[in-house]
C-alpha cells in the first residue's frame, strides 16, 4: 500500500527508517521486525522517530536542519544538500519522514500488516 511520506507516523516511519539504516532488521519478514520493535530485544528496538540515541546520528549524519513552521504548531526538517523536506510534530518525526523522503521519495510501498 502505498503512503505518502508527509503522513508517515509511529511504526509505519520507523519500518521505513529500517528498511533504509538497517535492511538486515527485515530479512525475516514484517512480523518478526515487529516482535523486536515491540519486545525491544537484541540490537534492534527501531523506534527512530521516538529515540534520540536512534534518530539523533542520523540527523547529524544527514545535516537535517530545523525551524517551526509558521503557526509554531509543527517542527519543518530539512536536508539541503538533498533537496528534501518535511514537518511533523517532533524534531524527530520531522527529521525522520524528511530523511525517508530524501532516500524513497514522497510515496513509499509499505506492508499492508503494518497499516
Amino acid at each position: 500500500m502505498k503512503i505518502k511520506t508527509s503522513e508517515m507516523s509511529g511504526v509505519v516511519l520507523d519500518w521505513a527508517v529500517t528498511t533504509i539504516e538497517e535492511p538486515e532488521a527485515l530479512r525475516y519478514g514484517v512480523d518478526d521486525w515487529r516482535e523486536q520493535r515491540r519486545s525491544g530485544r537484541g540490537e534492534y528496538p527501531h523506534r527512530y522517530h521516538q529515540n534520540w540515541n536512534q534518530g539523533g546520528p542520523i540527523i547529524e549524519r544527514e545535516g537535517v536542519l530545523f525551524t517551526r513552521t509558521n503557526d509554531g504548531e509543527m517542527y519543518h526538517a530539512w536536508i539541503v544538500r538533498l533537496n528534501a523536506s518535511a514537518t511533523g510534530p517532533t524534531h524527530l518525526t520531522a527529521a525522520m519522514r524528511c530523511f525517508v523522503e530524501s532516500r524513497l521519495g514522497d510515496e513509499v510501498d509499505v506492508p499492508e500488516e503494518l497499516i
